[in-house]
């Protein structure tokens, strides 16, 4: 019988490194979304779908910061509520009003370094959608966001802090998960323009700054996350436990 661990040692490290790149590529190559699900409704989904909207890149505070300091926010827009959709709006399809909150999760840099906050507030906005096709298991159409702001005053780092949205586009996607009647998945973005204002607070390590960044940033309903790496390292750690075995099988 040939042994595994009577080959010679570069093969033993060839087949290693090989298994090891095979179930890394096997399990990354692998991906677990999070995708937004919306009911059912006459054939469509109500607009907005009360999913969240997450930034694909941080958001940034300059603009009022001392050289080489930022402050980079993660935006989710979340927890929709109070929708009402009617026929109408600028794309011809319906009219969407609602209340949302903006959750901010703030980091800083250079000088702002180790600064950290998570801040929500709360806001009403209206989306605009292009018609739908009722029926259709797959369905495609553009949206605007429509210019609104939302401010928090007092807070302990931030005096004022405003945010707002110029007219945005965006656009739907929408897969029939099963047969007829069944909900959607929802593929939507929006390609916002905003306007950060701040006046830091007295006190804060912000006070004394202000300022107002002017910039673009994508939210979207649905991120594809990678299965975690470490189930590469325990099919490596399998391939050792059988190596194991198959050493005791040899030796008796």
């Amino acid at each position: 019988m040939t042994c595994f661990t009577k080959l010679p040692n570069s093969f033993r490290f060839i087949f290693i490194y090989s298994a090891l790149i095979f179930s890394t590529f096997l399990f990354s190559s692998t991906t677990s979304a999070a995708p937004c699900i919306a009911p059912f409704n006459a054939g469509t989904i109500e607009m907005p779908p009360a999913c969240d909207y997450l930034s694909d890149t941080d958001w940034q505070i300059i603009n009022g910061l001392p050289a080489g300091t930022t402050i980079d926010i993660a935006v989710t827009l979340k927890s929709f509520n109070a929708i009402v959709e009617n026929a109408g709006g600028s794309l011809g399809g319906t009219a969407s009003t609602f209340n949302a909150t903006l959750d901010l999760l703030m980091s800083g840099t250079g000088t702002l370094a180790g600064f950290n906050r998570n801040i929500f507030i709360g806001m009403s906005g209206e989306i605009h959608s292009a018609a739908k096709s009722p029926g259709d298991a797959n369905q495609d159409f553009d949206t605007k966001f429509l210019a609104m702001q939302a401010s928090i005053f007092g807070d302990p780092d931030f005096d004022l802090i405003t945010i707002k949205f110029l007219d945005s586009l965006g656009h739907t996607n929408l897969s029939q998960i099963g047969g007829p009647g069944t909900d959607f998945y929802v593929d939507s973005f929006f390609d916002l323009t905003y306007d950060i204002s701040f006046t830091g607070a007295p006190g804060s390590v912000l006070e004394d700054f202000s300022g107002s960044t002017r910039s673009e940033g994508r939210i979207q309903t649905e991120i594809a996350i990678p299965e975690p790496a470490t189930m590469a390292i325990l099919a490596l750690g399998l391939l050792y436990l059988l190596m194991g075995k198959k050493y005791k099988e040899c030796e008796s």
